[in-house]
């Protein structure tokens, strides 16, 4: 269910169960177990919908809606996104500090993320902070587990179709590491335990998700399953 503007946040809110405080973070099997290369869906409640016999297709041309549906349709289609605390500096030495959930890793070699920033008052001084100074810099906040200082590597203009500047994408090369030490694996020193990290993600509207539940996946061998018989068969399909 999501938030609608039409209704006071309490009076939807009210209607839900209360948060659980005591769930923690999980490692399950995967959904199935004895899933093979190319045998298509698996056998999880609602698979069927997404088979492509009898699809029913909606061909939707973006700039034939108006912004406030592109919005909607794109934030609440292309989830989950981690959020960012985008901290800044001007040259006049005022701190900016700012969420975004237009952000994520786009390299570890080099480490580079990316941050896209709207055109707004609040996005225009977090852009002018990060540009001045060339550096995502301290004070972070403090609660924080994971920070990176990062160094302005390139800004990105993104014009609409009426010729203005909309938002700003901004690569930043990660030049140092604050991480508090609890959120480690003891056994693996540098991989950080999602049960301790504890994500929140962003998805559409007012709607954030935290992860409770994992599982692994192991990575197939192409030489090792291309002479099966689904894939084989899947592949007679193409």
């Amino acid at each position: 269910m999501y938030h609608s503007a039409r209704r006071p946040f309490k009076e939807t809110e009210a209607e839900r169960p209360p948060f659980d405080h005591e769930r923690s973070f999980d490692m399950m099997q995967t959904p199935d177990t004895q899933f093979k290369v190319g045998q298509g869906l698996n056998k999880l409640p609602n698979a069927h919908k997404f088979a492509h016999d009898n699809a029913e297709w909606r061909d939707i041309i973006p700039e034939s809606l108006g912004l406030g549906e592109r919005y909607k349709l794109l934030v609440t289609a292309i989830t989950p996104r981690p959020v960012a605390f985008v901290s800044s500096m001007s040259k006049e030495g005022h701190h900016n500090l700012a969420p975004f959930s237009y952000f994520n890793m786009v390299s570890h070699n080099p480490p580079t993320i990316m941050v896209s920033i709207q055109n707004n008052p609040s996005g225009r001084d977090g852009k002018k902070g990060i540009r001045q100074s060339d550096t995502i810099t301290p004070p972070f906040v403090a609660e924080s587990a994971f920070s990176m200082e990062c160094e302005l590597v390139h800004s990105h203009e993104i014009v609409s179709d009426d010729k203005s500047i909309v938002y700003t994408m901004v690569l930043g090369r990660v030049k140092r590491i604050h991480a508090k030490e609890f959120i480690f694996d003891p056994k693996d020193k540098y991989r950080v335990l999602p049960e301790a990290l504890m994500p929140v993600a962003r998805l559409g509207g007012l709607t954030f998700a935290r992860v409770v539940q994992g599982y692994d996946l192991a990575r197939p061998r192409w030489e090792e399953v291309k002479d099966t018989d689904e894939a084989k068969d899947a592949m007679g399909r193409l």
